[in-house]
């Protein structure tokens, strides 16, 4: 691919979930931290010119000593009170000559060289890809007063990952509007849909899991063990 790539690394959550005592993405998983996998595997890509990391307050230094082997971490900036808020922080320092972001949560470390390889070919196609996987789960859809009201086709469902990746100019035209609108999404992908603008999805390996609870650190040891 010809274009250029920055990737908005998202470290700055808290995990509170797994009760670690700190940041899960600087915890140990197979004798690295979690932050050091994701870091590898964009550090190796071809199209990625440059790193940055958005660290919670008061763990930039740590983050900065993990990142210091990785040539392309180039930028670390502290991140804000909500993934929104880190994502707009980083994307603020994003080089000049960059044509695509990519943004992806640090703790979805087990990130494959050739799913990275396939979202950002898919977005300088269309400016717009992201991660994602099917539904394995029978989805229910709830009433207002708790109750199952319905049963959500599944095949018309799909679990968003990252990286999400846009071409750089309208992933900051949809920052502009969510911060003009007051507009919150769960995701990067619903800045753009906002937009009115279409996403392209790009089915994923089934272990880019998210590291959330205590049972994903074990298959993520199990899975790191097995690439070994």
């Amino acid at each position: 691919m010809k274009s250029r790539v920055s990737a908005l690394l998202l470290a700055a959550g808290r995990g509170e979930r797994l009760r670690l005592g700190k940041n899960k993405i600087l915890a140990e998983i197979g004798g690295k931290p979690v932050l050091a996998y994701s870091l590898a595997t964009l550090n190796e890509h071809p199209a990625v010119c440059e790193i940055i990391i958005a660290a919670a307050a008061g763990e930039e230094a740590e983050v900065r000593s993990i990142a210091a082997p990785f040539h392309k971490a180039v930028k670390i900036v502290t991140g804000g009170i909500t993934r929104q808020d880190s994502v707009a922080l980083a994307f603020a320092k994003v080089a000049n000559n960059a044509e695509l972001v990519a943004i992806h949560d640090a703790a979805r470390a087990l990130l494959t060289a050739e799913d990275l390889n396939r979202v950002l070919t898919a977005a300088e196609k269309t400016g717009a890809a992201i991660l994602c996987t099917t539904v394995k789960d029978t989805i229910k859809q709830l009433s207002e007063d708790g109750q199952i009201a319905a049963t959500v086709p599944r095949e018309l469902l799909l679990a968003a990952q990252t990286p999400q990746v846009f071409a750089r100019a309208l992933y900051g035209e949809a920052l502009l509007k969510a911060a003009l609108n007051n507009i919150r999404a769960t995701d990067d992908a619903g800045l753009i849909e906002a937009l009115g603008k279409t996403v392209t999805p790009v089915m994923s390996h089934d272990e880019n899991l998210k590291i959330t609870t205590a049972s994903d650190f074990l298959l993520a040891e199990l899975i790191i063990s097995k690439r070994r």
